[in-house]
């Protein structure tokens, strides 16, 4: 939840750049962000798959990755198309770091001890 928030807050911030230097902080940030998401997103799965399924359902984490990576860019196309600003539609990929933290909400992962 703290990496959704964080990408979230990045959407705010890259309103307001108007600067080189800025653009690069963000970037750093967006850095550090995207190899988190990404590890965390592994660790979270990993720890819901039943003992000797992983190849099955990390095959369809990457699967199901890969099928709705077109969403972000199509999103963010549709509304440069209809208002002609890339910072509106950096913005309007907001909606979809809300769906994810509903849905990441809703999981219960059990302790191991």
């Amino acid at each position: 939840m703290g990496c959704i928030a964080i990408w979230s807050m990045v959407l705010f911030a890259a309103l307001r750049i108007h600067s080189q230097a800025a653009f690069w902080m963000l970037a750093a940030v967006i850095a550090i962000v995207l190899g988190g998401t990404q590890a965390v997103s592994r660790a979270i799965m990993s720890r819901m798959i039943p003992e000797g399924q992983s190849a099955k359902y990390f095959g369809f984490f990457h699967l199901s990755g890969k099928a709705t990576s077109f969403l972000g860019p199509f999103l963010f196309g549709v509304i440069v198309a209809v208002t002609g600003s890339s910072r509106l539609a950096i913005f309007g990929l907001l909606p979809l770091f809300l769906i994810g933290g509903f849905l990441l909400a809703r999981v219960k992962l059990e302790q191991k001890h």
